[in-house]
């Protein structure tokens, strides 16, 4: 399966509600390993707002997050974007 986004913003992609457990990011993982860019990952009730050059996060609940998620040696790594 290819995976090409919209293409919004260039050489990042976005996953929209992002899972909080493991066994539903696997299919995500796959994707993301394959495609050779860094990947938003927003969960429900969070969003990313793009001016120029600058992000921020955006969340409507206390425990809704984001993060980044990117190929290093083969493996997806998951860091924590900071919330506004």
């Amino acid at each position: 399966m290819k995976y090409e986004g919209i293409g919004l913003i260039k050489g990042i992609s976005n996953v929209c509600h992002y899972p909080k457990n493991d066994e539903d990011k696997e299919l995500i993982y796959k994707n993301a390993s394959r495609i050779g860019m860094p990947v938003v990952a927003l969960e429900n009730c969070s969003a990313i707002e793009v001016i120029d050059s600058k992000y921020r996060i955006i969340t409507s609940s206390k425990s809704a997050r984001a993060y980044i998620l990117y190929l290093r040696n083969g493996k997806i790594i998951e860091e924590n974007l900071p919330l506004d």
